[in-house]
């Protein structure tokens, strides 16, 4: 059964699951690997899901994200923009890097700094998904393009850029 959030003015129902968190971990391994970090997996509802630490220093924080599509379904990537905002502001207020980290069903990992972006060259719209019959699920959202992502070559745990 999914729990429940209580600490917002509505009752929002929290859908992460633990096989959830645990594929999250498992991205979070070829993150972690290629920027030579190690991880401390935050509380639930924290705002983000991981902080990455160097030399005993917060270096960054990541929310992670897995997807039910392949990289290639669709062209940008859809996150809220609550969430987007809230990332970029807690990371910039530590001075550290924010991130999404997405796994998609395909196995592609991709990797965004959203600290270093713009928010008002942000595509916005109303959106969200239907599937489950929440209506606090339609809000509005960013959509990222997939080519502003670094991907993870998991063999080698090197960055790459989508070929244009």
């Amino acid at each position: 059964m999914p729990l429940v959030n209580e600490n917002h003015n509505q009752k929002r129902v929290i859908y992460e699951t633990d096989a959830d968190r645990q594929r999250q971990r498992e991205a979070i391994s070829y993150l972690a690997r290629a920027t030579n970090t190690q991880v401390i997996e935050t509380e639930r509802l924290a705002g983000w899901d991981y902080e990455m630490v160097r030399d005993s220093t917060v270096v960054a924080i990541v929310e992670v994200k897995c997807r039910e599509c392949n990289r290639s379904t669709y062209s940008t990537y859809m996150v809220s923009q609550a969430k987007a905002v809230r990332l970029r502001e807690i990371a910039k207020a530590k001075g550290v890097a924010g991130g999404l980290l997405v796994c998609w069903k395909d196995g592609e990992i991709g990797w965004f700094r959203i600290d270093s972006t713009d928010p008002a060259r942000w595509v916005v719209e109303q959106g969200g998904r239907i599937d489950r019959n929440d209506p606090l699920d339609i809000e509005q959202v960013v959509h990222f393009n997939i080519s502003l992502f670094r991907f993870i070559n998991k063999s080698t745990g090197s960055f790459y850029k989508e070929a244009k």
